[in-house]
């Protein structure tokens, strides 16, 4: 079976995750001033959060963000929780368990923001879908595990009534299940064009940014978001129009390819909206690969012209055995190059 068509059956059963209202509770992990957690550095500041307040934040940003890249299909709905105390010698773990057990039963997830800043060379946030793969639809976090958690660094007081979200959009993004579209061996994000790579990307080019840019058309399709008929998957040369990614209808995603756990996905990406940040319009290659039916890794290629991984017309990347190039014409040609 292709590895394409095997990932969008598997995720068939936890595509709840991705559709309708995603009740997510926010809690406050308060840390210790002499907490021993070496994420938080000994850092002494400890920013005054408030579960209500951070909740309201959220969600004046977070679901028009969902709501416009998922066509409508995803909510997220943020309430406020509760706080969740750290033990001297506990890691952040603790609060995200403590933050399950107290959740209210209509919720699907806890996002745990906690009111220390991490220390340098740590990440800002990580996250789980879960076991809510094995729930036979939507499931409370009490049962899933699912989870979102962060530090206080986008919640400090300078940024008023505006913070950035796009750490935590990147972040629910795993809670749904999406892998890295693009991370270095030290950790570093290899892109600035998708959600799940380098999402403060568009804040990087103008400050006043507060969201992530479009998630990856291949992401989106395995939330339910893109049809299958928005795909067009072969094995064999190509050369043909590729609809926008983020355009109603028409073929939106090529996928390539290239064994029974490698394949291409390219689609054609326009510097609007979300993704206004970019330079130019232009194709996007990334190489898949998928593990035990999952995917273990989505990395970039780049273009001749040595620009980015956004091609421009005249443009070639290559890799995985196939070339493709965006022609002066503004279609595809996609060519096999090895066996």
């Amino acid at each position: 079976m292709p590895p394409l068509v095997s990932l969008v059956e598997k995720s068939a059963s936890s595509r709840w995750l991705a559709q309708g209202t995603d009740q997510i509770e926010v809690w406050v992990c308060s840390v210790p001033a002499d907490t021993t957690a070496s994420i938080y550095g000994g850092l002494p500041l400890r920013r005054s959060l408030d579960p209500a307040r951070l909740a309201q934040l959220l969600e004046r940003r977070v679901p028009a963000y969902f709501e416009t890249v998922s066509d409508g299909a995803y909510q997220p709905h943020f309430v406020p929780g509760g706080v969740a105390n750290l033990g001297r010698d506990d890691e952040p773990t603790a609060c995200i368990d403590q933050a399950i057990r107290g959740a209210q039963s209509a919720a699907r997830a806890v996002l745990v923001v906690a009111n220390a800043e991490h220390a340098p060379g740590h990440p800002g946030g990580w996250s789980s879908a879960g076991d809510s793969a094995s729930a036979s639809g939507p499931a409370p976090a009490s049962a899933t595990r699912r989870y979102v958690y962060v530090g206080a660094a986008d919640f400090a007081p300078e940024w008023g009534d505006d913070p950035p979200v796009d750490l935590v959009e990147h972040e629910i993004g795993h809670s749904l299940g999406w892998a890295h579209s693009g991370m270095g061996p030290a950790g570093q994000y290899l892109s600035p064009v998708d959600l799940m790579s380098n999402s403060a990307a568009p804040r990087d080019v103008d400050p006043s940014r507060r969201d992530g840019p479009v998630p990856l058309a291949l992401h989106r399709l395995l939330s339910g978001w893109l049809p299958m008929s928005a795909v067009m998957a072969t094995d064999t040369n190509v050369h043909r129009s590729l609809e926008s990614s983020t355009d109603p209808e028409g073929v939106r995603l090529l996928a390539l390819a290239v064994d029974e756990q490698h394949f291409l996905t390219v689609e054609h990406v326009t510097a609007v909206g979300f993704n206004d940040h970019l330079p130019h319009e232009g194709l996007v290659v990334h190489e898949v690969v998928v593990d035990n039916g999952a995917i273990s890794s989505i990395t970039p290629l780049h273009g001749a012209s040595d620009d980015g991984p956004v091609l421009q017309r005249g443009d070639q990347a290559a890799g995985a055995g196939w070339s493709v190039m965006f022609m002066l014409d503004g279609s595809v040609r996609a060519q096999r190059t090895g066996p």
